[in-house]
């Protein structure tokens, strides 16, 4: 019988939550938040593209692309867009609101702590 009921994965960060839900091998779906005030992100994927639904809550999303175009993007929970953040990007969100951030993401690569293509990256 399918398991109806799956406990999620949830780790305590600096600057909110995240809560894994879907992880296969073909990728991976969470749902983060921010608190407000705080950054999260900070880094990139050269191998992993991600997609990003803000859901709830002010923020600005920053980007730098591999040839080195930087874009911000305001987002709301008030008129959710989709961003896609390709892989080799640099980004970040920031909380410019007075609630939480609530942002699902979506990765096309399964999570792997020992193998992850994770690399620091700053928007300064």
């Amino acid at each position: 019988m399918e398991e109806r009921l799956k406990e999620l994965t949830v780790h305590q960060c600096p600057d909110g939550v995240l809560y894994e839900f879907f992880w296969n091998e073909i990728g991976q779906m969470a749902i983060r938040t921010v608190w407000p005030g705080e950054t999260a992100g900070g880094h990139k994927h050269p191998l992993t593209n991600e997609w990003w639904l803000v859901v709830q809550g002010e923020a600005v999303i920053y980007l730098e692309y591999p040839d080195g175009i930087r874009e911000t993007y305001p987002v709301s929970g008030k008129k959710p867009k989709l961003i896609y953040v390709p892989a080799g990007t640099g980004h970040d969100i920031k909380n410019v609101g007075d609630e939480d951030v609530t942002f699902i993401f979506f990765s096309d690569r399964l999570y792997d702590p020992k193998t992850h293509d994770k690399e620091p990256w700053s928007w300064e």
